[in-house]
């Protein structure tokens, strides 16, 4: 890691994907943007296996997986919601946890700037049937 991104980051250890258990779904919810207060899909978090377990995650998404393999995101959310690499960083992972689950393709909507960038440099596409050019897929 170069000098400039190491002062732009805190220290972390390895960091992980996990379901979010129930108990963690409110400040889940609390981080994603949308807010969305009754939402039901599985809640993920991104976190510092190192980290006290009563630190908040670094990042949160909620996913609903249809029958055909097709994931959607409905929100993400991280602490520094204004950090492209901490989106990516949390896309990169949900990517690879939903592949080996089974899943054959991801879907997000979003206008956000900075998720948009951070779709981008997951490796995520604009849909080409997006008529509002806000939905971005990777296929796996």
């Amino acid at each position: 890691m170069d000098e400039q991104s190491a002062a732009g980051r805190r220290p972390q250890g390895p960091m992980v994907l996990r379901r979010v258990p129930p108990e963690g779904r409110r400040p889940a919810r609390s981080m994603a943007v949308p807010d969305l207060d009754a939402a039901d899909g599985i809640w993920w978090e991104f976190v510092d296996v190192t980290a006290a377990s009563n630190l908040p995650p670094a990042a949160v998404a909620l996913t609903r997986m249809g029958s055909d393999g097709c994931v959607t995101v409905s929100a993400l959310g991280t602490r520094r919601a204004d950090v492209v690499e901490d989106y990516t960083d949390l896309l990169r992972a949900l990517v690879a946890t939903l592949r080996s689950r089974s899943a054959n393709t991801v879907i997000v909507h979003s206008a956000d700037r900075t998720v948009v960038q951070a779709l981008l440099e997951a490796g995520f596409l604009t849909a080409p049937e997006a008529d509002d050019g806000d939905r971005y897929l990777i296929v796996l």
